[in-house]
C-alpha cells in the first residue's frame, strides 16, 4: 500500500468493513484508539437498554412508542425519572446543520429538529446512569431519530439511527456508519453550538416563527432564555471528557509498569483512583487527604514525566450560526452551511491538561467521581455507618451558647440556639464552629453549622438534625452534608454532636429576661472511622484479582465495582439494569461493503477511476442515506450515473483543498478529519486523476449561469445536497 495521505484515507474507507484497520491521526482524546467497529464489539449503547424491553418469558424485543411524547414517556419510565421534570430537555433546530437539516424542506419550522439530552440521574440505585449520556435528534418529517448514547463496557459513546419512526410504521434501529459521524463529531463524542445558541429556539427570532406554524411543539416550552442550550451545552462539555478520564484510569495507569519497580503497579494505580473518587464523593465532594493524596502526589510525577506537552481537551463546541443573522430567510430547498461554521471544521483542542498542575489530576478525579450516581454514594454511606464494631474517635470542645426568643408558635414556645466553639482556644485542639439551632419547644426543627473547623479541615453548610425530643442538659446530634452522613475526607462520618448544657440554657421555655443569654457548654464530637471497612475491601479486592476484575484494564464502570465491593462487604449488590445478553444481536446500517464491482462496459475510464474515487469517498458516501450523498453506491452503472449528476458539486468541494481555508465558502471533500496532511494531497497522482475525471464530468453538464454553489444541481435530491 502506498504511503502518504491516499493510503490513510483506503485506510479509513477499509474501516468500514474491517474497523480495526483505521487509526485517526488529528489530535482528539481517541487518538490512540481509532474510529472502531460501527457495533460494538462488547456491552449495548445505553440506547439500547431503554429501547429493547423485555416481555414475561424474558425475550427483549424492540420497543419504541409513536409519538414522540410516547418515547420520552418510556424514557423516563425506563431512567426512573418520574421524579425530576428537570432531568430531560429539549431544544428546537428549525434551521440547523445536522445530516437530518433539509428533510423538511421546504417547511422547516412545521417539522424542526428535536435535540433531547438527559441531564439528571435517578434517585433509584438500580437505574442506569444515563446523565450526560444519552442524546436524541428527531426529525418528523423524515421519521428518523439519531441516537449517541454511552456504552460502559467499552468506556465509548455509540452512534445509532431509528429509521421508520412514524405513525402506522414499525421502526428499525442501526448502530451508524461511524466514520461518517466522527467526520463532525471528531471526539466520538455528542457536539453542541457555543453560545448564544442562535440556531435554537432560544433565539427569539426562531421561537416567534415556530409559534407561528405549530401550536405545540413536542412540549418545548417556546418562551425559555438560554438556561436549556446552556445547561445542554454543558453536559456536552462533561460527555466529552469521559475519554480523558477513562484514559487515565486505563492507560495512565498501564503506563507505570515500565516506570515503577512494581509488578502490580497498574492495580494499585487504581485503587488510588477509586480510593480517592470514593473519599471525594463520601465526603460530599470536599476532597481527600492523608494517603490517598501522598499516592496520587507519586503518580502525578511519573505521568508528568511521561506525557511532558500533557494530553488534548477535547473541544465540543462548533462555532455558533444565526440564520437569521443577514436576511429573512427565504422559502429555501436546502440550508446553507458556509465554512466559517461547518461542524466539519477541525476544532483545535480547548487546552492542554497538564499533570504539573494538581489541578489537572483532582479534575479528572472529579470525572471519575461523576461514573458513580448519588444513590451509589447514598446507598454505601448508609452501609458503613451501619456497620458494627467500628473505630471511634472522640473530641470534647468547650463552647459558648446563646439563647433567642422566636416568637410562640402552635401553643410551643419557639427559640434557638446559638453556637460558638474557638477553635483557638487551646483546649479546643483546632476543632471550632458556628451555628444555629431551631426548636419549637423541646423538638429540634432544624438546625445548620455555618462554620465547622477540624484542624485545618473545613465544612460549610452541615445540616443537624435529632431523632427525637432531646433530653434536659444533653442532646445528640446528628450532622449531615447533601443528605449524607458528614464525612471528613478520610472518608470517616462525623457521627454526632452531643452538645452538654446548664438546666436553663437546655429548657425549652424562653422567659424574656433569659433571651441573649450567654452560656458555657461542652460539645463532644464523635467520629465513627467506617471508612477503614472500604478501604480494606479495596486492599482485599486488589491482593486477590485474578483476570477480570474491578481493577484491569477494562474502563472504570459502577456496575462492575460496586458489585465486587459488596459482595467483598458481604453484602447483596443491587439489581442494575439491564442485561443485555438478552437483547437481539445488534443490526449495521446496510451500505455497499466492498469496492470491487462489475466493471463499466461503456465507459472505460470510469472503470480505471472507479477505485480511486473508493479510497477517497467510500467512507462517507457508500450508504444507504441520501444525505451524504451516496453516489458509490450501487452497481457500476448506478455509480457512474450519480456521479454525472453530483459532479459540480463533488468538483467544488474537492476543489477546496486547492484554496486558502480563509477564502473558502464551503468546506472541502474529504472531510478535514480524513487528510492529516492536507499538503501532501495535491502531490497525490491518483488525487490529481480525481480531480480531472470530476472535472471532465462537470465540463460534460450543460453550462450553468450561477457559480454559486447553494445554487448548483442537488446531487441526488434536495436531501442530499
Amino acid at each position: 500500500m502506498r504511503t502518504g495521505t491516499l493510503a490513510w484515507l483506503m485506510a479509513a474507507s477499509v474501516m468500514c468493513a474491517e474497523p480495526a484497520a483505521a487509526q485517526t491521526t488529528h489530535e482528539t482524546a481517541h487518538a490512540t484508539t481509532g474510529v472502531g467497529a460501527d457495533i460494538p464489539p462488547q456491552g449495548r449503547s445505553l440506547f439500547d437498554r431503554i429501547a429493547y424491553v423485555e416481555d414475561a418469558e424474558g425475550t427483549a424485543s424492540l420497543h419504541l412508542p409513536f409519538p414522540f411524547a410516547a418515547l420520552v414517556a418510556q424514557l423516563r419510565q425506563r431512567l426512573a425519572l418520574d421524579a425530576q421534570p428537570d432531568a430531560l430537555q429539549t431544544v428546537l433546530i428549525p434551521l440547523g446543520r445536522s445530516l437530518q437539516r433539509n428533510a423538511a424542506a421546504p417547511d422547516f419550522f412545521r417539522s424542526p429538529r428535536v435535540v433531547l439530552a438527559v441531564l439528571g440521574e435517578s434517585a433509584q440505585q438500580s437505574a442506569p446512569l444515563a446523565k450526560d449520556r444519552l442524546y436524541l435528534g428527531y426529525q418528523e418529517q423524515a421519521g428518523v431519530i439519531e441516537a449517541i448514547s454511552y456504552n460502559a463496557v467499552l468506556g465509548r459513546f455509540e452512534f445509532q439511527i431509528v429509521k421508520g419512526y412514524q405513525a402506522q410504521s414499525r421502526p428499525r434501529l442501526f448502530y451508524a456508519k461511524r466514520i461518517i459521524c466522527m467526520a463532525c463529531h471528531q471526539n466520538q463524542a455528542p457536539i453542541f453550538s457555543r453560545p448564544l445558541w442562535s440556531e435554537t429556539h432560544a433565539n427569539p427570532r426562531v421561537a416567534a416563527r415556530l409559534r407561528a406554524v405549530r401550536a405545540d411543539v413536542y412540549g418545548a416550552e417556546l418562551a425559555h432564555g438560554i438556561d436549556v442550550p446552556d445547561a445542554i451545552d454543558a453536559a456536552t462539555d462533561r460527555a466529552n471528557r469521559y475519554a480523558l478520564e477513562q484514559r487515565l484510569w486505563r492507560e495512565a495507569c498501564a503506563s507505570l509498569a515500565s516506570t515503577m519497580e512494581q509488578t502490580d503497579t497498574a492495580t494499585q494505580c487504581r485503587v488510588a483512583l477509586l480510593d480517592a473518587v470514593l473519599k471525594l464523593r463520601l465526603s460530599g465532594w470536599r476532597g481527600f487527604v492523608g494517603g490517598a493524596a501522598d499516592r496520587l502526589a507519586t503518580l502525578r510525577a511519573h505521568w508528568q514525566a511521561q506525557w511532558p506537552a500533557g494530553w488534548p481537551v477535547p473541544n465540543p463546541d462548533i462555532p455558533n450560526r444565526d440564520p437569521f443573522a443577514r436576511v429573512e430567510p427565504a422559502p429555501l430547498r436546502a440550508i446553507p452551511v458556509p465554512a466559517a461554521v461547518d461542524p466539519l471544521l477541525l476544532r483545535q483542542p480547548l487546552g492542554r491538561l497538564d499533570f504539573a498542575d494538581s489541578g489537572a489530576l483532582r479534575g479528572l478525579i472529579q470525572g471519575l467521581a461523576n461514573m458513580f450516581t448519588q444513590a451509589d454514594i447514598a446507598a454505601l454511606d448508609a452501609l458503613l455507618f451501619a456497620a458494627q464494631a467500628v473505630p471511634i474517635r472522640e473530641w470534647r470542645v468547650q463552647c459558648r451558647v446563646r439563647r433567642q426568643s422566636v416568637g410562640q408558635l402552635s401553643e410551643q414556645t419557639a427559640w434557638r440556639l446559638d453556637l460558638h466553639c474557638d477553635p483557638k482556644v487551646a483546649a479546643n485542639a483546632g476543632i471550632g464552629l458556628d451555628g444555629r439551632l431551631y426548636f419549637r419547644g423541646h423538638r429540634l426543627e432544624r438546625g445548620v453549622l455555618d462554620r465547622l473547623r477540624i484542624g485545618v479541615e473545613g465544612f460549610t453548610d452541615v445540616s443537624i438534625t435529632a431523632d427525637a425530643e432531646l433530653s434536659a442538659g444533653r442532646w445528640v446530634l446528628t450532622p449531615r452534608l447533601n443528605g449524607l452522613h458528614a464525612r471528613r475526607e478520610t472518608g470517616h462520618a462525623l457521627a454526632a454532636l452531643t452538645l452538654q448544657l446548664p438546666g436553663e440554657a437546655a429548657s425549652g421555655e424562653v422567659p424574656g429576661e433569659m433571651s441573649g443569654a450567654e452560656h458555657d457548654a461542652t460539645l463532644i464530637l464523635t467520629e465513627r472511622q467506617d471508612y477503614t471497612l472500604l478501604d480494606a475491601a479495596l486492599r482485599a479486592l486488589a491482593a486477590t484479582a485474578r483476570g477480570a476484575s474491578p481493577f484491569d484494564a477494562q474502563p472504570l464502570r459502577r456496575e462492575r465495582v460496586l458489585s465486587a465491593v459488596y459482595a467483598q462487604l458481604g453484602q447483596a449488590a443491587p439489581d442494575f439494569c439491564c442485561d443485555a445478553e438478552a437483547f437481539p444481536p445488534a443490526q449495521r446500517e446496510a451500505y455497499s461493503p466492498a469496492p470491487a464491482r462489475a466493471e463499466s462496459t461503456f465507459d472505460p475510464a470510469f472503470s480505471t477511476m472507479l477505485p480511486i474515487l473508493e479510497r477517497y469517498c467510500m467512507a462517507c458516501h457508500a450508504s444507504a442515506e441520501s444525505f451524504p450523498p451516496n453516489f458509490l453506491s450501487g452497481d457500476a452503472e448506478q455509480v457512474r450515473a450519480k456521479l454525472t449528476q453530483c459532479a459540480e458539486r463533488i468538483d467544488d468541494r474537492t476543489r477546496m483543498w486547492e484554496l486558502d481555508a480563509s477564502t473558502r465558502a464551503k468546506s472541502p471533500m474529504p472531510p478535514a478529519l480524513l487528510v492529516p496532511v492536507p499538503a501532501r494531497l495535491q502531490d497525490d497522482p491518483d488525487w490529481r486523476r480525481l480531480r480531472a475525471y470530476v472535472g471532465a464530468l462537470r465540463a460534460a453538464r450543460p453550462v450553468r449561469a450561477t457559480q454559486d454553489y447553494e445554487q448548483l444541481e442537488p446531487c441526488l435530491t434536495a436531501g442530499g445536497r
